[in-house]
């Protein structure tokens, strides 16, 4: 399986998709309307991208002219073929992956990097705990005071609300859903 970057400095480019159990990347539909969204904020926009994958959706970021991606990823071999990724776009300077879970690489992500203007969480779509971690996402200021949480889930269920936290919008691409979170007050 392969997908494209959609718009920007690697436009067209391939990326590798390892077959992995659980492993469901973001299409290139629901990308291109994530990304129509985000067109105002993305400019040298810092983007986080937790459960990332393949990375389509940091490597998007970039394309379209993010200043910086951090990649959360806990399979070892995805992460190595999203290194791959980066490397294909030319991005590896601009990308960082960091291999773990996202309980365990968020502190270290903390202790390095400021915070992050998107914030994009993509979990099995049916994990019951996207909450949990959003919640921690905001505990752990990982998201600037100006910036958005994204969460992809599926379009027939719904991420149950953290405390002191906003759902700003809910958007809808055929199965799956973005829903955008930001604390009480700051949208």
């Amino acid at each position: 399986m392969s997908l494209r970057i959609i718009a920007g400095k690697a436009k067209g480019r391939r990326l590798k998709v390892r077959q992995v159990d659980g492993l469901r990347p973001t299409s290139d539909r629901a990308r291109e309307t994530l990304f129509n969204i985000l067109a105002p904020q993305i400019s040298n926009a810092r983007f986080l991208d937790m459960f990332a994958g393949s990375g389509a959706v940091g490597i998007e970021a970039l394309s379209r002219g993010a200043a910086a991606t951090v990649f959360i990823e806990q399979d070892e071999r995805v992460a190595v073929e999203l290194e791959t990724n980066l490397e294909l776009c030319c991005f590896s300077v601009l990308g960082r992956v960091v291999r773990g879970s996202w309980h365990d690489a968020l502190p270290r992500v903390k202790a390095t990097e400021n915070p992050f203007d998107i914030v994009f969480l993509d979990p099995p779509y049916d994990w019951a705990d996207a909450h949990t971690c959003l919640a921690a996402v905001f505990d752990q200021a990982m998201v600037s005071v100006n910036g958005v949480a994204i969460v992809e889930h599926r379009s027939t269920r719904d991420v149950q609300l953290a405390e002191g936290l906003e759902l700003l919008r809910r958007v809808n691409v055929g199965d799956t859903s973005f829903s955008m979170f930001a604390l009480r007050g700051k949208a």
